[in-house]
């Protein structure tokens, strides 16, 4: 047995609703969001006077395989197209029954049909549980938020190679450097593996996507220092903790130089400024 409905939410009375008692011993409640007016049926009950509204979405029942009656939320408004989701979601179901697909394969469908942005919580959450540093974590997603909204991957199973290779096309015709395509092609691919890992998808199907040459595309070419620059840099080393120490970092002098601070800090600071010269000298 099948059906489509709407559950009855109930939901406390809005401070500032007006109650109204209608023909028939029915109360409703009157209240305004947002300068629209709202209307809902009004209800004494054991926790108290309530509100009830109907849910967003249409709700579906069917019979699975097993014969096990499920509850799904079809997350669409419009009738019609929560009765073509229902009617797909029973075909599936034939299909477990036939034997054509396993109960593990539809599920695995279904999970990837779900948007992106609903797994990157748990995807960020597996790269701290591995250590990632957090700047890299936070680079990682925001380059899979990037890609997927400019690439139209809304849900897991739109990841696709040849659009993806695609944009980084574009992306290289807009001038960006090929190392950091790599950056936004690996972080979808560690995406992808772990779609895979966690039964999301069952293979990768952007691995192969081309990595640009970075060594034909560098945009900083690494030397070493010059005798000048590394004096410069053991200068600025030796007074930089003095430095910090004077500069004003709130009221009207901020970002100047008190020009005075108490003796003992100023030995502090001058001890060291030795001492991170003396570490960097013999790093040198």
């Amino acid at each position: 047995m099948t059906r489509l409905y709407k559950k009855n939410l109930y939901r406390p009375v809005p401070p500032d609703a007006e109650i109204v008692k209608v023909a028939g011993g029915h109360s409703y409640a009157v209240w305004k969001v947002r300068g629209r007016k709202r209307t809902a049926k009004y209800v004494e009950t054991a926790n108290g006077p309530r509100v009830i509204e109907e849910s967003r979405y249409y709700i579906a029942r069917y019979t699975d395989a097993t014969g096990r009656t499920c509850e799904r939320s079809t997350r669409c408004r419009d009738l019609q197209n929560a009765q073509h989701l229902l009617a797909k979601w029973q075909q599936d179901e034939e299909k477990v029954a036939a034997g054509v697909v396993s109960r593990e394969e539809l599920e695995m469908g279904q999970r990837s049909q779900e948007p992106i942005k609903t797994y990157l919580p748990d995807f960020e959450q597996a790269m701290k549980i591995a250590s990632t540093c957090p700047k890299h974590i936070k680079g990682t997603i925001t380059r899979i938020r990037k890609v997927a909204n400019e690439c139209g991957f809304s849900r897991v199973i739109d990841l696709n190679a040849a659009a993806l290779d695609k944009w980084l096309t574009d992306q290289q015709a807009k001038g960006m450097a090929a190392a950091t395509r790599n950056g936004y092609r690996t972080s979808m691919i560690t995406f992808a593996n772990w779609a895979v890992i966690n039964s999301i998808l069952n293979f990768n199907p952007i691995a192969k996507t081309h990595v640009a040459n970075a060594d034909l595309d560098r945009r900083h070419e690494r030397r070493a220092l010059t005798r000048e620059e590394v004096d410069r840099l053991l200068q600025a080393t030796e007074e930089r903790p003095l430095h910090d120490k004077m500069l004003v970092i709130r009221g009207k002098n901020k970002g100047q130089h008190a020009g005075e601070v108490d003796e003992l800090v100023r030995k502090n600071a001058i001890r060291d400024g030795r001492e991170h010269r003396l570490i960097y000298t013999t790093l040198i």
